[in-house]
């Protein structure tokens, strides 16, 4: 069971997580950057690495279903799929 953070909490840890893992630093994010699309420059390795540091920062696991494009697509999307997942894990 975990302690629920609050979105805001967690945006701004996904921010810090997705600078380091996936722009190495060097690209400021925000809550609206695109993470992974058509224009984004992030491989699938990358992608791997994100979900790692996502699911060992929150002590969760992404379910297969988690597991597509669409909950992977910007920091608030993001956001919004781990405090599903953190939600789902209190009750």
């Amino acid at each position: 069971m975990h302690q629920l953070k609050s979105k805001e909490d967690i945006s701004k840890e996904l921010i810090v997580i997705a600078e380091r893992v996936l722009f190495s630093n060097n690209k400021s994010v925000d809550e609206n950057t695109e993470l992974f699309g058509n224009s984004s420059e992030v491989s699938s390795a990358k992608l791997i690495e994100m979900v790692f540091a996502v699911e060992t920062q929150y002590q969760i696991e992404f379910d297969p279903e988690y597991m597509q494009q669409k909950y992977f697509l910007s920091v608030d999307t993001l956001t919004n799929t781990v405090f599903s997942i953190l939600e789902a894990d209190k009750s």
